[in-house]
């Protein structure tokens, strides 16, 4: 006669037990890191560039600001009438090299007779398609026209 227990009955019953945890990251955590990483070095790429670019600016902005001084210097001590000037090309004591800025002097009447607000604006000369950097410089000076002159026939300043 047959038994009636099953045939698997004497085996031992396994028990439901956690899944072992492996060491390791998954492919797709691997593809997201080097994502993440790779979106970073593109943004502090961009990001060094852009410094670049605006140092840069601002070296340019002051080598602008040195000629406009430069010119308002020669108004100031007499080499330069105080009067208007289109734009002028700066050679810069090198007549041979090519201008990279040019300049060009406003004079305005003031609602004071013998003043006079004498403005010196440097542009870069680059092309028409391009903004160039430019500088204003503004002074209020003495009309030449309007100081008395002293006993000596010199202009008093």
């Amino acid at each position: 006669m047959a038994s009636l227990t099953p045939r698997f009955a004497s085996r031992p019953t396994r028990r439901a037990t956690a899944p072992q945890q492996r060491g390791g990251f998954t492919l797709l955590e691997v593809i997201l890191a080097i994502g993440i990483l790779a979106a970073a070095v593109a943004v502090v790429g961009e990001v060094t560039r852009l410094s670049y670019v605006n140092a840069e600016l601002a070296a340019m902005e002051g080598d602008a600001l040195i000629v406009a001084e430069s010119v308002m210097a020669q108004i100031v001590a007499g080499l330069l009438d105080p009067a208007e000037l289109p734009p002028t090309a700066w050679d810069e004591g090198d007549p041979s090299a090519d201008a990279m800025w040019q300049y060009s002097v406003a004079v305005t009447a003031l609602e004071i007779d013998e003043l006079l607000a004498v403005t010196v604006r440097v542009e870069e000369a680059r092309p028409a398609d391009k903004e160039p950097i430019a500088v204003s410089l503004t002074r209020w000076l003495l009309d030449p026209d309007q100081v008395p002159e002293t006993p000596d026939g010199e202009a008093a300043l």
